[in-house]
């Protein structure tokens, strides 16, 4: 089965000194019968249109992945995007219908990935004044209740030991990110 990642910088994370240590390869390599790919995936990339994000604006991954190129090819879709919305300060609401327009525009099943924990956690607030946990609201709210759709949690990670700045994986934390994934996809038979 295909499986395609539409990611960020989590997702091709050029910390990792070989790609094959980068969590979809680890992935792929846990779901032998799946044939993954990232290319969906780019640092900075946001859910919904970000003008001011980092390092370029990006018109947003329910934009610029349009559900009909992915329909045409993916037997499940996995998301992974959240964080750079709340970092570059995108609306909660424009984040939830961007999202929520991408994932139910997706006739594959889809495997929402909760943005993981990291050091915006906490109390922080963004520069219009919202948590991350309320983006991770509404990726919760948004995929579930859905037979073809599944929240996937990632609170297995940890901060200090999976990540490598308080954001991007590092070894151990794309080991357990494909195992989380990997074991939420094998139980739901995807």
């Amino acid at each position: 089965m295909r499986l395609f990642i539409v990611g960020d910088s989590i997702t091709v994370d050029r910390n990792q000194r070989s790609p094959g240590k980068r969590w979809p390869r680890r992935l792929e390599r846990r779901l032998r019968d799946h044939d993954v790919h990232d290319g969906f995936s780019r640092g900075g990339q946001t859910m919904a249109p970000a003008a001011n994000a980092f390092p370029l604006p990006t018109e947003g991954a329910a934009i610029l992945y349009r559900p009909p190129l992915l329909n045409m090819f993916a037997g499940v879709v996995v998301v992974l995007l959240g964080v750079n919305d709340y970092a570059v300060g995108v609306e909660l609401q424009s984040f939830e219908d961007s999202y929520r327009e991408f994932v139910t525009g997706l006739f594959s099943k889809v495997a929402c990935v909760v943005p993981l924990p990291s050091r915006f956690d906490g109390d922080r607030e963004n520069r219009l004044g919202y948590r991350l946990e309320e983006y991770r609201e509404v990726v919760r709210g948004v995929c579930a209740g859905s037979a073809h759709r599944m929240v996937i949690e990632t609170s297995e990670i940890d901060v200090d030991r999976h990540l490598v700045d308080g954001l991007h994986l590092n070894a151990r934390g794309a080991k357990a990110l494909s195992k989380i994934v990997g074991s939420r996809l094998q139980e739901a038979g995807w």
